[in-house]
């Protein structure tokens, strides 16, 4: 069950770890529920097929997203694998989708919202044309991803302005090592994280085409932009996670012919 919602949410568990069975919209009402509890900082977190396979092979990874409130499942290849094991998901929320939704709420119902992560000049102009872009969102603070050493007065900065969504676009582990660790210093609010949509906020590179993101290929997209960064590292985990979800389905086929060959 996911933690912290108020409601019973309905979870699958896929290679060793959990994934809560929620809609983009159901996820957004979780969201307000924790704000509106103002009881702590809750953790929203979004895995993807590279996530997943991280997660196998790092403890502390696997740890981390077991203790979070919510763990959203984003990227057609994590449904795949549902509907292959039998345990189905009812869609994914993308982190760009998940942000989009949650700015609207939020300039709708005067949350604040806070910016942490990218470049310090990335994320000031990301700052500056959200509050040009919906005049009535605040945003209440930003600062940028690359801390190290400085954590204390980053908590400090977040913890003085108090804002009701924390946007971290800051990439693994080092977000979850940040968020593991100060945690309990952290405001009452919901933590989402949002991969690298503060650059495509300020402009620095080309968000996915609308049909694109429907087909959950924005991980392509993004390696055509920076193949030469990306395309290695995509086809190391995209290869591994076919094997483990060949290895599952497989393990599901004998186990399920065993069952039926000794009734």
């Amino acid at each position: 069950m996911a933690r912290g919602v108020g409601q019973r949410v309905r979870t699958v568990v896929l290679f060793g770890s959990r994934l809560d069975c929620l809609t983009l919209s159901e996820t957004c009402d979780a969201v307000e529920a924790m704000i509106r509890a103002h009881d702590r900082c809750h953790l929203i977190c979004v895995k993807d097929v590279g996530l997943t396979v991280r997660c196998c092979d790092d403890g502390f990874l696997r740890r981390f997203y077991d203790r979070a409130d919510l763990v959203l499942v984003d990227g057609r290849g994590l449904m795949l694998a549902g509907h292959l094991l039998g345990r189905p998901l009812p869609g994914r929320v993308g982190g760009p989708d998940l942000y989009s939704e949650l700015l609207h709420r939020a300039a709708a119902r005067d949350y604040g919202v806070y910016l942490l992560g990218a470049r310090p000049e990335i994320v000031a102009e990301a700052a500056r044309r959200l509050r040009a872009r919906t005049p009535p969102l605040r945003v209440v603070g930003w600062r940028d991803g690359y801390f190290t050493g400085r954590e204390e007065s980053v908590v400090a900065d977040i913890a003085r302005t108090r804002p009701d969504i924390l946007f971290v676009g800051i990439s693994t582990p080092l977000r979850e090592r940040f968020l593991d660790a100060w945690r309990d210093r952290l405001p009452p609010c919901a933590c989402v994280p949002i991969g690298g949509v503060l650059d495509i906020e300020a402009g620095v590179i080309r968000p996915a085409p609308r049909w694109v993101s429907r087909l959950g290929l924005e991980w392509l997209f993004r390696v055509l932009q920076e193949p030469r960064r990306l395309a290695p590292r995509y086809a190391r985990t995209h290869a591994r996670f076919a094997v483990m979800l060949a290895a599952a389905v497989l393990r599901r086929t004998v186990g399920t012919n065993h069952g039926e060959g000794s009734q």
